[in-house]
Protein backbone atom coordinates (compact mmCIF):
# COMPACT_ATOMS: atom_id res chain seq x y z
CA UNK A 1 0.00 0.00 0.00
CA UNK A 2 1.31 3.45 -0.92
CA UNK A 3 0.51 6.50 1.17
CA UNK A 4 0.56 10.04 -0.19
CA UNK A 5 1.48 9.06 -3.73
CA UNK A 6 5.10 8.12 -4.07
CA UNK A 7 5.69 6.93 -7.62
CA UNK A 8 8.56 4.47 -7.87
CA UNK A 9 10.94 4.15 -10.82
CA UNK A 10 13.49 1.63 -12.03
CA UNK A 11 17.07 2.55 -11.22
CA UNK A 12 17.98 2.06 -14.89
CA UNK A 13 15.62 4.79 -16.10
CA UNK A 14 16.42 7.37 -13.47
CA UNK A 15 19.13 7.61 -10.84
CA UNK A 16 16.46 7.93 -8.14
CA UNK A 17 14.12 5.12 -7.05
CA UNK A 18 11.11 7.45 -7.09
CA UNK A 19 9.75 10.25 -9.27
CA UNK A 20 10.87 13.68 -8.12
CA UNK A 21 8.42 16.58 -7.90
CA UNK A 22 9.08 19.69 -10.02
CA UNK A 23 12.18 21.54 -8.70
CA UNK A 24 12.86 18.77 -6.17
CA UNK A 25 16.32 17.37 -5.44
CA UNK A 26 17.51 14.67 -3.05
CA UNK A 27 19.61 16.27 -0.32
CA UNK A 28 20.29 13.29 1.94
CA UNK A 29 19.88 9.52 1.80
CA UNK A 30 20.11 7.45 4.97
CA UNK A 31 22.78 4.84 4.12
CA UNK A 32 21.48 2.33 6.67
CA UNK A 33 18.11 0.67 6.66
CA UNK A 34 15.63 1.73 9.31
CA UNK A 35 12.21 0.70 10.56
CA UNK A 36 9.37 3.23 10.31
CA UNK A 37 6.08 3.21 12.20
CA UNK A 38 3.07 5.46 11.60
CA UNK A 39 0.25 5.73 14.10
CA UNK A 40 -2.62 8.12 14.79
CA UNK A 41 -2.35 10.25 17.93
CA UNK A 42 -5.13 10.29 20.50
CA UNK A 43 -6.96 7.15 19.38
CA UNK A 44 -8.08 4.48 21.83
CA UNK A 45 -6.89 1.52 19.74
CA UNK A 46 -4.58 2.97 17.11
CA UNK A 47 -3.52 0.74 14.26
CA UNK A 48 0.18 1.09 13.57
CA UNK A 49 1.38 1.03 9.98
CA UNK A 50 5.00 0.09 9.44
CA UNK A 51 7.82 -0.33 6.98
CA UNK A 52 10.29 -2.92 8.24
CA UNK A 53 13.27 -2.24 5.98
CA UNK A 54 12.90 1.40 5.06
CA UNK A 55 15.19 3.55 2.99
CA UNK A 56 14.78 7.20 3.97
CA UNK A 57 15.38 10.15 1.63
CA UNK A 58 15.34 13.84 2.55
CA UNK A 59 14.53 15.96 -0.48
CA UNK A 60 14.11 19.68 -0.86
CA UNK A 61 10.32 19.36 -0.37
CA UNK A 62 9.54 16.19 1.59
CA UNK A 63 10.66 13.04 3.36
CA UNK A 64 10.31 9.93 1.18
CA UNK A 65 10.35 6.47 2.74
CA UNK A 66 10.55 3.38 0.54
CA UNK A 67 10.22 -0.24 1.58
CA UNK A 68 13.34 -2.12 0.46
CA UNK A 69 11.92 -5.57 1.19
CA UNK A 70 12.47 -8.21 -1.46
CA UNK A 71 8.86 -9.20 -2.15
CA UNK A 72 9.91 -12.52 -3.68
CA UNK A 73 11.26 -13.75 -0.33
CA UNK A 74 8.36 -12.47 1.77
CA UNK A 75 6.17 -15.07 3.43
CA UNK A 76 2.41 -14.82 3.35
CA UNK A 77 2.26 -13.70 6.99
CA UNK A 78 4.56 -10.75 6.14
CA UNK A 79 2.17 -9.51 3.46
CA UNK A 80 -0.14 -7.79 5.93
CA UNK A 81 -2.22 -4.63 5.43
CA UNK A 82 -0.47 -3.03 8.39
CA UNK A 83 2.72 -2.92 6.30
CA UNK A 84 3.04 -0.20 3.70
CA UNK A 85 5.25 0.00 0.62
CA UNK A 86 6.12 3.68 0.73
CA UNK A 87 5.24 6.98 2.37
CA UNK A 88 5.94 10.66 1.88
CA UNK A 89 5.71 13.48 4.40
CA UNK A 90 5.75 17.11 3.34
CA UNK A 91 7.88 19.41 5.51
CA UNK A 92 5.01 21.87 5.77
CA UNK A 93 2.92 19.19 7.56
CA UNK A 94 5.47 18.56 10.35
CA UNK A 95 4.43 20.07 13.70
CA UNK A 96 7.26 18.81 15.93
CA UNK A 97 10.19 16.42 15.90
CA UNK A 98 12.86 15.12 18.26
CA UNK A 99 15.72 12.66 18.48
CA UNK A 100 15.25 10.05 21.20
CA UNK A 101 18.42 8.26 22.40
CA UNK A 102 17.44 5.74 25.10
CA UNK A 103 19.96 3.93 27.28
CA UNK A 104 18.78 0.60 25.91
CA UNK A 105 17.43 -0.13 22.44
CA UNK A 106 17.80 1.65 19.15
CA UNK A 107 17.80 5.40 18.69
CA UNK A 108 14.59 6.92 17.32
CA UNK A 109 13.59 10.07 15.52
CA UNK A 110 9.98 11.04 16.18
CA UNK A 111 7.75 13.30 14.11
CA UNK A 112 4.30 14.68 14.93
CA UNK A 113 2.44 15.82 11.83
CA UNK A 114 -0.94 16.68 10.36
CA UNK A 115 -2.20 15.52 7.00
CA UNK A 116 -2.78 18.34 4.52
CA UNK A 117 -4.02 16.14 1.69
CA UNK A 118 -7.26 14.28 2.50
CA UNK A 119 -6.77 11.96 -0.52
CA UNK A 120 -3.34 10.64 0.59
CA UNK A 121 -4.48 7.48 2.35
CA UNK A 122 -4.30 8.58 6.00
CA UNK A 123 -7.16 10.08 7.99
CA UNK A 124 -6.64 13.84 7.99
CA UNK A 125 -9.00 14.55 10.93
CA UNK A 126 -6.41 13.90 13.65
CA UNK A 127 -2.63 14.21 14.03
CA UNK A 128 -0.23 11.37 13.29
CA UNK A 129 3.09 10.29 14.67
CA UNK A 130 5.95 8.77 12.73
CA UNK A 131 8.88 7.04 14.42
CA UNK A 132 12.05 6.13 12.56
CA UNK A 133 13.97 3.38 14.41
CA UNK A 134 17.67 3.34 13.56
CA UNK A 135 18.42 -0.35 13.96
CA UNK A 136 21.81 -0.16 12.17
CA UNK A 137 22.85 3.31 13.40
CA UNK A 138 22.88 6.69 11.68
CA UNK A 139 20.48 8.57 13.98
CA UNK A 140 22.79 11.47 14.84
CA UNK A 141 23.82 12.05 11.21
CA UNK A 142 20.16 11.87 10.15
CA UNK A 143 19.18 14.37 12.86
CA UNK A 144 21.83 16.87 11.75
CA UNK A 145 20.91 16.47 8.08
CA UNK A 146 17.19 16.80 8.80
CA UNK A 147 17.74 20.03 10.78
CA UNK A 148 19.79 21.49 7.92
CA UNK A 149 17.25 20.45 5.28
CA UNK A 150 14.30 21.78 7.30
CA UNK A 151 16.08 25.10 7.90
CA UNK A 152 16.78 25.36 4.18
CA UNK A 153 13.14 24.53 3.38
CA UNK A 154 11.81 27.11 5.86
CA UNK A 155 14.16 29.81 4.54
CA UNK A 156 13.04 29.12 0.96
CA UNK A 157 9.41 29.54 2.03
CA UNK A 158 9.91 33.07 3.36
CA UNK A 159 8.58 35.67 0.95
CA UNK A 160 11.38 37.85 -0.26
CA UNK A 161 11.03 41.52 0.60
CA UNK A 162 10.99 43.93 -2.31
CA UNK A 163 14.30 45.57 -3.09
CA UNK A 164 14.73 49.01 -1.56
CA UNK A 165 14.68 51.89 -4.03
CA UNK A 166 15.41 55.42 -2.84
CA UNK A 167 12.84 58.09 -3.72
Amino acid sequence: MSLNWVMRTDFGINSTPFVLLPNEVILYTLPQRAQVELSPVGQEKPETLSIRRAQVFLTSQRIVILNRTDTQTETSKDLDLSFIDNFTLLYQDIRSYKLDMPWFGSNKFKFLFNISNPDGGLNYLYPWSMTVHFIEGGAIEFSKSFSQVLTRFNNDQIDELPQYTPN
